[in-house]
């Protein structure tokens, strides 16, 4: 029988999990303290309560990957470039709108997704590359329009 309270991580020089042993839990909470980077390029974004979007950033994909598993939260996976690659937590589709509205945009962003949020509520999210408008877009339970770089709907 496992408990809660034991679990380890062996990490080499170069910051990367190699072996874990454990329960799911405590190695997320371990993940989270250890494997995290101020600077990391890859980033991990959950919703953890109503509004409450964190993210957590790793030097690589493969600790990033580790700690996106180790979740239950509603989370997306984000690469350098913010663009989503990966996301869990379909059984609460509003976080993931939550976390996507917070995360995915981007100032001066040429993709546009503009929706109708109530009677003459108009509002524009602005997304850098397509497939992070077009998720967004998907993921939407408004009225909305997805519009290129051309203008294009």
């Amino acid at each position: 029988f496992e408990t809660i309270s034991m679990a380890s991580i062996c990490i080499d020089p170069l910051g990367q999990e190699i072996t874990s042993k454990g329960h799911c839990w405590a190695l997320t909470t371990i993940r989270a303290k250890t494997l995290q980077v101020l600077v990391g390029d890859w980033k991990v974004a959950t919703e953890e309560g109503v509004n409450n979007v964190k993210v957590y950033s790793f030097g690589c994909k493969e600790n990033a990957r580790k700690f996106f598993n180790g979740l239950t939260a509603a989370r997306i996976l984000l690469d350098p470039f913010a663009k989503e690659i990966d996301h869990k937590g379909s059984w609460n589709p509003f976080a993931l709108s939550t976390i996507r509205t917070r995360r995915l945009q981007e100032q001066g962003g040429q993709w546009k997704v503009i929706t109708e949020e109530g009677v003459k509520n108009v509002r524009v999210y602005l997304f850098g590359c397509e497939e992070n408008a077009r998720k967004f877009f998907n993921g939407l339970f408004v009225v909305g329009i997805l519009v290129d770089p051309m203008a294009q709907e």
